[in-house]
């Protein structure tokens, strides 16, 4: 069985049956809280990137970021017959899903005859024909305060200002996909002998770990500022890399951002 995405308005639910073992596997969310809606095995989750420490479902009830997207999922899960998880995520920023407030979720029998209170001892012995356990999940209860922006917008500093004599690269930083970006370069000191900066904004390829330019300025040897407008950007990961030659050269300069996704 193949995992499954419902979209609401403000919200999606994901279903993932635990049927095959999973090591990793990346699902994109752009969620501001996941909720577990339910869960009857084992499963895991790490966020935004697949080297962060794995989460246990069966400990957590709801994973809330009031200020940056979770931008990736990555479900790690043993092969379990006919086990399943439910998420709730919640795809707007200010959306309360503490699971305790949704109140809406309905254990069904076979038959689909609700079972209600739906506690441990009162499951049904008899599954579905596909060995599931059926969920009714009633979205009139569920009570949503929803406070809309316009877009998630905020700020990066790719490059610190500091005065630089040898050419380098800064760290890789995982942005995700964004719509619209500013880059501003700004040189405010230049000195030596015929000093020379190039400038170069790069995409990573993660399965080759090369990468690509996505935009440059070059020639730079005096004091200025510098531009540069994203309206879309394919890439989760960029850096900055510089060159510097001359005699005895010295820049101080930094590079920032601000984005919209």
């Amino acid at each position: 069985m193949s995992i499954k995405i419902v979209y609401g308005d403000y919200y999606s639910l994901l279903e993932i049956p635990l049927d095959v073992a999973r090591e990793e596997f990346e699902i994109q969310t752009d969620a501001y809280c996941i909720g577990r809606l339910y869960l009857d095995g084992e499963c895991y989750i790490s966020l935004d990137e697949p080297d962060n420490p794995k989460l246990d479902l069966r400990l957590i009830g709801t994973i809330e970021r009031k200020d940056e997207k979770i931008h990736y999922i990555y479900v790690t899960n043993p092969a379990q017959s006919g086990k399943k998880c439910i998420l709730f995520l919640a795809r707007k920023p200010e959306v309360v899903t503490t699971v305790g407030r949704l109140g809406a979720v309905q254990i069904l029998d076979a038959a689909g005859a609700t079972i209600n209170p739906a506690l441990k001892e009162q499951l049904p012995a008899t599954l579905t024909t596909a060995g599931n356990l059926k969920i009714s999940i009633q979205e009139q209860a569920i009570n949503l305060n929803v406070r809309l922006y316009e877009r998630d917008s905020g700020y990066i500093t790719l490059l610190t200002s500091g005065t630089r004599t040898t050419s380098g690269t800064s760290i890789d930083y995982y942005y995700g996909r964004f719509l619209y970006m500013e880059v501003c370069l700004d040189v405010t000191a230049v000195s030596g002998t015929n000093p020379i900066l190039n400038v170069y904004l790069e995409g990573k390829d993660e399965y080759s770990g090369k990468y690509k330019t996505i935009w440059s300025v070059e020639g730079i040897n005096t004091v200025g500022t510098y531009w540069l407008t994203i309206t879309h950007w394919i890439f989760r990961v960029l850096r900055v890399r510089w060159e510097i030659s001359g005699t005895n050269p010295a820049f101080t300069f930094s590079v920032s951002a601000q984005y919209k996704v």
